[in-house]
This record gives structure tokens, C-alpha cells and sequence, in this order.
């Protein structure tokens, strides 16, 4: 009976390693399976980021540097939509920026690129977020970007009609956000720049959203524009003809 036992012991000992060893082999191939899958799916070195033949197709037009200070931001911030977008690493950013500079715009990187790895360890590369600080600096000073504000701080619509306004607005807008952090103060400082008799029309409505006021001020500056051409037309009507008489004797 106790060898029975021993027997019966033993066998379920045989059992049980047999079972986990193929537990063990079944989370082995698990395990290839996923590496597999991982390594099947992660591009190849070569595919990643934008290949210099994508970028050469893209629609950047050249920077000389000979531009409005706005201008130049302007094109930066295209630029920087445009790579982002073809999914150009920051390492390639900073590359391929040579190829779109000229001129005057060129010579200046070049110089500036020297300069920058003098200052950098041989370790930190230059950064596209730095590309874009000095690029700023050359092109759209600090200076200039104080004057954009104060220009900003005091536009009234004056000649322009209400579009222009808006658009004026929102070109300027960015040099001085602190004062329309948020819509509502958005929308009072374009209520307040408006003309005195289009902001009567639509200060009632105590508007809270910037397109609504756009749009309220637009159909105001009409309405201002036909009752004036009435008006003038009426005063045309009213005013005293000479008669045939009168007309003669002269």
C-alpha cells in the first residue's frame, strides 16, 4: 500500500511539472508573439520622422529676411504648422531650415549657427524651440512687439469699416492677450473701439460672444449707411430750387 501511495505521489508530481512546463511554453510564445507584433508594427528607421524627399515638396516659400516684422512671424508660424504636419521630428526642423532661408536671411543663420554651438555643449544640439526664439529676436524684436501692444492697446475702428476692424483686431490680439484673456473681455474691448453710432445699435444686446458682436456690428454699420444715404437724399428734396425766372435773370 505505501509503495501504491509513493506511486500515486509521484505520478502527480510528473503531472504537475508537465503542466507547468507547458504553461512556461505557452507564455514563451506568447511573449514572441507580442515582441513580433510590436516589431512589426513600429516603423523602420528609415520611415520615421519626414524623409528630406517629402520635405522638399512641401509648400514653403523662401525667407530672405526682407519682410514686415509680422510678416516674418507669420511665415514662421506656417512653417512650423507645415512640418508639424508632414511629421518632421525638431531634429529635422533645425535641419532642413537651411533650405528655405536665402539671402540676406541665410547669411544670418549661418553666422548665428557658429555662434550657438560655441555656446552649447558638444552634447545639446540646437533646438528648433531655440531656432525660433532667435529667429524672433533678429526679425520681430522685443521692441517692435511693445509697439504691436500699445498699437493694439488703442485701435478704435476710426476709417475702417467693421470687418477691417475685426481683422485689425485679431492680427494685433496676440501682442497684448492679457487684455482679452478671455471672450467676455473680448467682446467689450472690440465693443469699445467701435464707431459712437454703430456702438449704440449694439451695446443693448449686451452681446458675450466675439463672432455674434462681428456680425451685429456689421448689419448696424448697414443700417448706419442706408439711413445716411435717406437722410442725404431727403435734404436733397427739402432744399429750395431756384425758378426758370430767376434762373434767367441771372
Amino acid at each position: 500500500m505505501a509503495e501504491g501511495g509513493e506511486g500515486s505521489s509521484q505520478g502527480l508530481e510528473v503531472e504537475a511539472t508537465l503542466d507547468m512546463a507547458q504553461m512556461f511554453q505557452a507564455m514563451a510564445r506568447q511573449f514572441v508573439t507580442a515582441i513580433t507584433d510590436l516589431r512589426r508594427e513600429a516603423p523602420r528607421e528609415d520611415e520615421r520622422g519626414c524623409p528630406f524627399k517629402r520635405f522638399e515638396g512641401l509648400p514653403i516659400p523662401p525667407f530672405n529676411g526682407k519682410r514686415d516684422p509680422m510678416e516674418c512671424e507669420n511665415w514662421l508660424t506656417d512653417v512650423e504648422e507645415i512640418l508639424r504636419l508632414a511629421g518632421c521630428t525638431e531634429e529635422q526642423k533645425v535641419q532642413y531650415i537651411d533650405f528655405r532661408l536665402s539671402g540676406e536671411a541665410r547669411h544670418w543663420w549661418t553666422t548665428k549657427k557658429v555662434l550657438l554651438i560655441q555656446e552649447l555643449s558638444r552634447e545639446e544640439a540646437i533646438s528648433w524651440l531655440r531656432f525660433q526664439k532667435e529667429f524672433l529676436q533678429q526679425y520681430f524684436p522685443k521692441i517692435l512687439r511693445d509697439v504691436k501692444a500699445r498699437e493694439f492697446m488703442d485701435l478704435t475702428q476710426g476709417n475702417m469699416t467693421v470687418a477691417q476692424y475685426a481683422g485689425r483686431f485679431n492680427e494685433l490680439a496676440r501682442f497684448a492677450s492679457y487684455l482679452v484673456a478671455d471672450e467676455q473681455n473680448r467682446v467689450r474691448k472690440f465693443e469699445q473701439g467701435l464707431n459712437p453710432r454703430i456702438h449704440e445699435r449694439v451695446v443693448c444686446f449686451a452681446i458675450q460672444d466675439f463672432v455674434e458682436l462681428v456680425n451685429k456690428a456689421s448689419l448696424a454699420e448697414e443700417s448706419v449707411r442706408r439711413s445716411a444715404l435717406a437722410m442725404a437724399e431727403t435734404r436733397k428734396r427739402a432744399a429750395p430750387r431756384p425758378n426758370q425766372n430767376q434762373a434767367g435773370r441771372k
